[in-house]
């Protein structure tokens, strides 16, 4: 009997949004994509994300249709009943967010400014002593050097 209660149960780590869209499916046996954005009152590109890790990741907990790799607003879900794994915890990692592009034309943009400022050391020495006169900054006391 105490065995029994001791037995480790399977943990499954969602996130919020992951966790909402399978509760939606204890009340109904299959959804559309625009039905369950419609429940949860959120964004296209979320759901997508969120509809993509658990129905075309490792684990497809989710069963669609059609079976691709990409969601689309006219797809329809169903809860995957003979989904098993031995793992004890389970993960649901979300895709990334394809920002790359942004990122690289920042990068690109702050370059040019990196390659103008190259401060000399006494400049910096210069500016830290006017900052400490004026109380903004103050010295350690135990490393005066610092």
């Amino acid at each position: 009997m105490l065995r029994e209660s001791l037995r480790l149960k399977p943990q499954n780590w969602l996130s919020t949004y992951q966790a909402a869209a399978l509760l939606l499916f204890n009340t109904a046996d299959r959804l559309a994509h625009d039905e369950i954005m419609n429940e949860l009152n959120i964004s296209s590109t979320d759901l997508d994300r969120t509809l993509h890790s658990l129905s075309c990741a490792k684990y497809e907990i989710l069963k669609k249709e059609p079976r691709d790799k990409t969601i689309s607003p006219i797809e329809v879900f169903e809860f995957n009943t003979q989904f098993t794994n031995p793992m004890r915890r389970i993960r649901f990692p979300l895709p990334p967010i394809d920002d790359r592009k942004s990122l690289i034309e920042n990068v690109e943009r702050d370059r040019p400014v990196g390659a103008m400022f190259k401060p000399d050391i006494k400049t910096i020495k210069k500016r830290i002593d006017h900052l400490i006169t004026r109380e903004f900054l103050k010295r350690d006391g135990k490393m005066p050097t610092c």
